[in-house]
């Protein structure tokens, strides 16, 4: 009976602990891969458009001043970089090139013989014309000349100084015909000459100083220095080149043969300094960074003249009291005190 009653009750508590266990969940059946389908790809971000930034162009062909060149670009592509645009250099530019880019501005260099049609053909885009002169005006350009136009102060202060500085006045010029800026240069010349001498008349002959010789742009450098050889057997003792007239080898040519010179400084080196008067020059980078600040906000007046200055001045000829002298004339000249034309 003992055992029975045991019994029993192990049969009881097996019964209640079984009751009081959860009941396993139900495993889902696995599903048998389908090896036909096909993964599908995780979708991509979506696409971010970038644009480029508006660019800065620097028009300047093959023929450009290579130092006023590299003056500008040098300038102009560390401002355009400062200020979140792109710096593009351009020889040619076109009404097909507004089209298909973003400019913000174009400074360009002389020569460009279209620039006008350019200019007329993009409105909305603002230009600096550097040292360019005989532009039409227009609202989108700005222009910075060479001192008076046509380069007349250029000639005559070239004139008074190749007086001052020569013995009985044997002075000539070597001139550039089909460049109205050229001729005047030539033309002014003489007045300069003569507004130092006078009638100019030496002791001995020759007597038809001052003595000009002009050719073409594309004449050659026998030819040039053909024309300079028929001045030196004039007499000529000193020298002016106008602007774009000759070449290197016309001014070794000069130096050679024991003259004299008077040019816009584009082949002097200290190695032809004995042979220099002095250089006048137009400093058209300098004043393209004053003006800078009021171009890029749209308030640059349409034409800034740029005044000339006297450099490398050879002491030995053009001593300090002359190119006083020279100086105080120029101011005269830049005033409007001395006319250097011939209307």
């Amino acid at each position: 009976m003992r055992y029975k009653t045991a019994g029993f009750i192990i049969l009881v508590i097996t019964l209640v602990l079984s009751g009081c266990s959860s009941p396993s969940p139900p495993v889902p059946p696995t599903e048998e891969p389908n090896p036909t389908a096909t993964p599908v790809p995780p979708s991509p971000p979506p696409a971010t458009h970038t644009s480029s930034p508006p660019a800065v162009v620097l028009l300047a062909s093959a023929d450009a001043d290579q130092e006023l060149l590299d003056e500008v670009s040098s300038f102009v592509s560390v401002w355009a970089k400062e200020e979140g645009f792109r710096f593009q250099r351009l020889e040619k530019f076109s009404v097909q090139d507004v089209s298909e880019d973003d400019f913000r501005l174009v400074v360009a260099l002389p020569p460009q013989p279209e620039l006008d049609s350019i200019v007329q053909a993009a409105p909305d885009i603002p230009f600096l014309a550097v040292g360019f002169s005989g532009l039409a005006k227009s609202e989108n350009l700005s222009v910075i000349l060479p001192g008076k136009v046509d380069y007349d102060h250029h000639g005559f202060l070239a004139g008074y100084l190749s007086a001052s500085v020569t013995p009985e006045w044997r002075v000539g010029a070597i001139g550039l015909t089909g460049s109205e800026s050229a001729e005047k240069a030539w033309e002014a010349y003489v007045l300069g000459v003569r507004y130092f001498c006078g009638l100019c008349l030496p002791d001995f002959p020759p007597y038809e100083y001052p003595l000009v010789v002009t050719l073409s742009p594309g004449a050659s450098t026998s030819e040039w220095q053909a024309s300079a050889n028929v001045l030196i057997n004039k007499g000529v003792e000193t020298f002016y080149v106008v602007p774009g007239a000759g070449d290197e080898q016309l001014i070794q040519f000069l130096v050679d043969s024991n003259t004299r010179l008077i040019t816009d400084g584009r082949y002097y080196s200290d190695d032809l300094r004995e042979s220099w008067v002095a250089s006048l020059k137009f400093d058209l980078l300098e004043t393209m960074k004053t003006s800078w600040p009021e171009f890029v906000a749209g308030e640059l007046e349409d034409e800034i003249r740029v005044p000339l200055k006297i450099e490398d001045v050879n002491p030995e000829v053009l001593s300090p009291g002359r190119l006083r002298d020279a100086e105080s004339v120029l101011n005269e000249v830049e005033g409007g005190w001395i006319q250097t034309t011939k209307d």
